[in-house]
């Protein structure tokens, strides 16, 4: 019988929410720092990469609806599973590779904070087409490698034609970054505030903060990144402490 493109569009996406159920990701779980979980976050990794093995399978015989449908696996679907599995390797090398101790070293997050800062100030410019929503250049970054055949990025791992596109994994790192960084930034935060004097008395700041704390956070980023203010001396994690007390708002609590 024949298989209308509707159903077969259907079929796999329905395979592909089952690839992305059997990982069994939970996101919060280890947005927290947490030492202890080098058993728990390697075995994640491992599932993960059974898991983006299964989703290439799947792409490889897959001929998309539209390519509206194609862009949208490469630029969205594929791209998150991948940034999970970057972001707990970032942790795990983390964890792995400094004793406890230097774990409550403010400066340990910094550096990597700064390492963070730079990979987004090399790669600004996809960063703000991602930021904007922009899709002027979609069929070129997020279609099969076989179709644009765009070997400019290095970005693509050499993989399967078929189950690849020129800037999807680029699109993982931003979004392994992003989450990295607002790790990283709740570490140091959260060291400043254990070290800081609890004898010396708190002022309150009579302007409180009544919109969602994400937007919050959104915010702080932004005067960050677009050089509002002095980056040379200020952090961000000094920018996110001044806003907190500005404000009377804990973005980074636990």
């Amino acid at each position: 019988f024949i298989v209308y493109p509707t159903i077969r569009m259907q079929m796999f996406e329905f395979k592909i929410q089952e690839v992305l159920k059997e990982c069994g990701y939970n996101e919060a779980l280890f947005d927290t720092y947490n030492p202890e979980q080098q058993s728990l976050i390697l075995k994640q990794i491992k599932t993960l990469e059974v898991s983006i093995f299964q989703l290439n399978e799947l792409v490889k015989t897959h001929e998309f609806e539209s390519i509206h449908h194609e862009i949208h696996f490469f630029k969205s679907v594929k791209p998150e599973l991948i940034a999970h599995y970057l972001y707990l390797s970032l942790i795990y090398q983390l964890y792995k590779e400094f004793p406890v101790v230097s774990l409550n070293n403010a400066h340990v997050f910094k550096k990597y904070c700064k390492q963070v800062f730079k990979f987004f100030k090399k790669e600004q410019a996809f960063y703000k087409y991602l930021k904007n929503n922009e899709t002027c250049h979609d069929t070129l970054y997020f279609r099969r490698l076989e179709t644009t055949l765009n070997f400019f990025s290095p970005n693509h791992l050499y993989s399967d034609l078929r189950s690849t596109c020129s800037h999807g994994l680029l699109v993982a790192k931003i979004k392994a970054n992003e989450k990295w960084m607002l790790f990283c930034t709740k570490r140091s935060i959260d060291i400043k505030k254990q070290n800081r004097d609890i004898t010396k008395p708190n002022v309150l700041s009579p302007v409180v903060w009544q919109a969602h704390k994400v937007d919050a956070i959104e915010l702080v980023y932004a005067l960050y990144y677009a050089g509002a203010i002095n980056v040379e001396k200020c952090t961000l994690q000094d920018l996110a402490l001044q806003f907190e007390k500005i404000f009377n708002i804990e973005i980074c609590s636990q």
